[in-house]
């Protein structure tokens, strides 16, 4: 009788097959934290990613959401616009854990995995290639390296290859193939073809001003002054604007998206961004 039932659920649960976005995301250093301390990170982490999805208009109730205890696996409506999912909801993530981690010693540092691929609803969770993939990326030793050694990122994302030649190179929503960089992800005796993003992280450049080399933010952001409230475009911020030391992580305004740092053209001042490991 067991059988029988477990066949006939199987067959109602075949025909749901279908192609999602994926999104996973899990804290950093989470399980050293004490109960208390996992209990502000979790609600923080809400928080944030509410603040994420609302900004990049996206809807997370619609969201088919697995718990984690440091994170979720979010599968998205079979519906949703892909350019704004991989460039908006990263860049609104980034600023609101900006903004949350503003002052406070004890930071909520975040590992995102995003995919593309087929899942089937199960009675336990999502099931299927898309989240096998995403959550082998987002567990993968690379990405965790990558956070661990970039501390003044508050979010590392990586996106696995399909993604990337899908809808990153559209360039869509000011998506910038060059920002990211390749990492060969191997779990399990399987190969998981991915790249990183340099999301609000430091690249290197020369400053015209001093010569020197220094870390820049990435061009994902607009970046604004901290006596300033307002946002402004990098014509507007004047003549200092490769002094970077003051620069804030805010996400830009729908207005503004797609703005580049004039200084920060890909050329012999830049150095290609490498992978953890590397």
């Amino acid at each position: 009788m067991v059988s029988q039932v477990t066949s006939v659920d199987t067959d109602r649960t075949c025909d749901r097959l279908a192609y999602h976005y994926l999104a996973a995301v899990d804290i950093e250093g989470f399980s050293s934290l004490s109960a208390l301390e996992q209990v502000q990170m979790q609600a923080d982490l809400d928080r944030v990613l509410d603040t994420a999805a609302n900004r990049a208009c996206l809807n997370r109730e619609l969201w088919q959401l697995e718990m984690r205890g440091d994170g979720e696996l979010a599968v998205l409506p079979a519906e949703t616009d892909g350019p704004a999912m991989i460039a908006d909801y990263p860049r609104e993530l980034a600023g609101a854990l900006a903004e949350l981690n503003r002052g406070r010693q004890l930071r909520l540092r975040l590992r995102v995995a995003m995919h593309h691929g087929t899942v089937v609803r199960g009675c336990f969770g999502p099931v299927g290639q898309g989240p096998i993939v995403v959550s082998r990326l987002l567990d993968s030793a690379e990405l965790h390296s990558y956070l661990a050694e970039h501390t003044r990122l508050d979010l590392a994302l990586i996106v696995s290859e399909s993604l990337y030649h899908d809808v990153i190179e559209t360039r869509f929503r000011g998506l910038e193939p060059a920002e990211f960089a390749h990492a060969h992800i191997s779990a399990k005796g399987v190969s998981y073809p991915a790249y990183i993003h340099h999301v609000g992280g430091p690249i290197q450049m020369t400053c015209q001003d001093t010569g020197q080399r220094q870390d820049a933010l990435s061009p994902i952001f607009t970046p604004i002054s901290p006596a300033t409230t307002g946002h402004h475009s990098p014509e507007a911020i004047g003549p200092d604007r490769n002094r970077l030391n003051w620069l804030h992580l805010v996400p830009a305004r729908r207005g503004h998206r797609g703005l580049k740092w004039p200084s920060l053209r890909r050329g012999s001042a830049v150095a290609a961004p490498t992978t953890a490991g590397s």
